[in-house]
């Protein structure tokens, strides 16, 4: 930090808001997969994804260009699984998700045992706990709320989420109601150290500009 920069005064005392990081995804900040223009997931169900075969538990329509989607669209492992219709025994595919793509709703696959070809209905798409920018949870799209640090990603799912966490960060004294079930409690000790909220909080109000 340059020597010329002010000093943020910690506010004095902030409990944070109940409710763990998921509380926070019922509409989440993202940039159309088609455009990069600004624009929302709004989350009608749980977190996870989407497959053609179930129903729809989230959504983004792009207001700029119309794009809209329901499947899942980040990384991940396309698992697909079914019994032969020939010979009953169980076939089985996997397959790499890219990013960006719509998951295919069936993956081709041959049956060990008779030799023939079956179509495998895609049954659940496997992701990694974490990514790198970090993505939406509903549908895997770029969050639009975020920034790189020298310790590492800075994002909130939305405005209310960002100002929670400015509020949490910018306190002296802090209470996590939950214990660590809250979200507070699963943040990254690099944004929660006192020798970093300086640096925290002026991320943060970049993104909040």
């Amino acid at each position: 930090m340059a020597h010329d920069e002010p000093c943020i005064r910690p506010a004095h005392r902030h409990t944070a808001r109940r409710g763990d990081l998921h509380s926070f995804a019922h509409k989440v900040e993202v940039l159309c997969p088609r455009c990069g223009s600004p624009g929302s997931v709004r989350n009608h169900d749980r977190p996870g994804p989407v497959l053609a075969t179930a129903g729809e538990r989230a959504s983004f329509t792009c207001g700029q260009c119309a794009y809209r989607t329901t499947q899942w669209m980040g990384p991940g492992t396309l698992v697909a699984s079914r019994r032969c219709p020939w010979c009953g025994d169980r076939v089985e595919a996997t397959r790499p998700h890219r990013v960006g793509t719509t998951p295919p709703s069936a993956l081709p696959a041959r049956c060990q045992r008779c030799d023939r070809d079956v179509s495998l209905d895609v049954e659940l798409v496997l992701r990694g706990p974490a990514w790198e920018p970090p993505l939406d949870p509903h549908l895997g799209l770029e969050l639009r709320l975020k920034t790189e640090t020298r310790h590492g990603w800075l994002w909130a799912y939305n405005r209310d989420h960002l100002r929670e966490l400015r509020a949490f960060v910018a306190a002296a004294v802090r209470s996590v109601p939950g214990g660590n079930t809250n979200w507070a409690s699963r943040l990254p000790s690099w944004i929660t150290a006192a020798k970093n909220r300086d640096e925290v909080l002026r991320a943060i109000d970049r993104l909040n500009g």
